[in-house]
């Protein structure tokens, strides 16, 4: 690899340059109408996912033609997924992030890019395009509790606008780049049983670190009843 290839600051430039021109992308469609299919039963995607994946890959490609690449609508290739647990390198990319939300004209959306050395987060970028709609919202609502976007979830409990957050079965894609913010914020990142969290594990926990021993004992609860009351 050549030594740009290998360069963390340069990995955080292109990772930033790739989300900004993705976002532009969502802005200029979002007041567009969607061609909208279906990958399983009910997860959406639309015209717009794929432009900005494109966008995205193709970026990465031009940079870091040695890394592997895995997109959540597939632009980054067979191979680069049968790759990735083996590179040293490997770029996961959500780039639209609430596809739900967008669709519907939701405001609440983001570009998701991570890097991956070893299989550990490196390098994150999150962009939310509408930050302005969000934030006009939150404020005026005060009952904004979910943006319906596990990205921006996870920067709000960065951020501080929300204390904790839990979700199950999330992608590699959905989780990679948000819980390294979470992290370098401060906050604490786990699973159910308060072991540290690996990307693409089933069960997720973060916080601010103030509240994380309450949320896994809520957890904890919630399992045990579970399983002494089967469905």
């Amino acid at each position: 690899m050549s030594a740009s290839e290998t360069n963390p600051t340069h990995f955080l430039e292109v990772a930033v340059e790739a989300a900004r021109e993705a976002g532009e992308i969502l802005v200029a469609e979002h007041s567009r109408p969607q061609t909208i299919s279906y990958k399983g039963d009910v997860d959406i995607v639309t015209e717009t996912d794929k432009k900005s994946e494109a966008a995205i890959v193709a970026r990465l490609r031009t940079h870091f033609s040695k890394h592997a690449i895995v997109a959540e609508e597939g632009g980054g290739g067979t191979a680069d997924q049968n790759a990735a647990k083996s590179s040293r390198y490997c770029w996961y990319v959500d780039p639209l992030d609430g596809t739900t939300n967008f669709a519907h004209g939701y405001p609440c959306f983001a570009v998701s890019i991570a890097l991956l050395e070893d299989n550990e987060p490196l390098v994150a970028a999150i962009l939310n395009p509408n930050i302005h709609y969000y934030w006009e919202f939150t404020l005026r609502s005060h009952g904004v509790r979910r943006a319906g976007s596990a990205a921006l979830d996870l920067c709000s409990v960065a951020c501080g606008r929300f204390d904790a957050f839990w979700e199950f079965g999330l992608k590699s894609w959905d989780s990679a780049a948000g819980i390294l913010i979470v992290r370098e914020a401060g906050g604490i990142v786990t699973d159910f049983s308060g072991q540290p969290y690996h990307v693409g594990d089933r069960e997720l926990i973060a916080s601010n670190g103030l509240i994380h021993d309450e949320m896994r004992k809520i957890v904890a609860d919630v399992a045990e009843r579970a399983a002494s009351k089967p469905l």
